[in-house]
């Protein structure tokens, strides 16, 4: 849950994004991505060679070389495989810092090696928020011009769990992986 300061502080109406962040790049091979968060879907590329999905978006597979592929929805739930916390300078004061996440989701219900997409999880406010094998699950964010933001919230009674509910060993294994980054940000990362 935001604090008070967190909750009033601009751009936050979308949840936890920075503000001011620039759209993204839309060509014809990532359009149906983008256009599927739009309506709410996470769509990612599938080939229809061997059947391996793929993201980010490519014109070949990387497994087979094949050049055909479709546009493929997956259920938008997933596991965190690592993330990090960045201080979000535009949003902070002399008074508070506010921090916002980059999150690395292991997606579920795909086919071919594990596909991981880097995105965001709107409701993890602090750094207590986040932990490595979290459940977390589709909550796109439109940017209009019937495009969207393919984004995570935390799933079910996950959105509660702190890390200190996992357990002694493996809280002990999430703080082994915890740490520090420059500038204060701090990151958890699966392996």
């Amino acid at each position: 849950m935001p604090s008070d300061a967190t909750a009033a502080a601009p751009g936050a109406g979308a949840g936890n994004r920075p503000a001011g962040l620039p759209g993204p790049v839309v060509a014809p091979v990532n359009e149906g991505m983008w256009r599927a968060a739009a309506e709410g879907r996470l769509d990612l590329q599938r080939c229809t060679a061997c059947g391996a999905h793929r993201y980010p978006p490519t014109d070949g597979c990387a497994r087979c070389a094949s050049l055909d592929w479709e546009w493929s929805t997956v259920p938008g739930t997933g596991t965190v495989y690592s993330f990090i916390w960045v201080p979000d300078r535009k949003r902070s004061d002399e008074t508070r810092q506010v921090l916002y996440n980059v999150v690395v989701v292991e997606l579920d219900g795909t086919e071919g090696d594990p596909v991981r997409i880097v995105s965001n999880v709107l409701d993890a406010w602090e750094i207590g928020d986040l932990h490595v094998g979290q459940r977390v699950e589709l909550a796109c964010v439109p940017l209009g011009d019937g495009i969207g933001l393919p984004c995570f919230r935390r799933a079910g009674a996950a959105a509660e769990a702190a890390p200190d509910a996992l357990g002694a060993d493996a809280a002990a294994d999430e703080a082994g992986r915890a740490g520090v980054a420059g500038g204060g940000a701090t990151a958890g990362s699966g392996g």
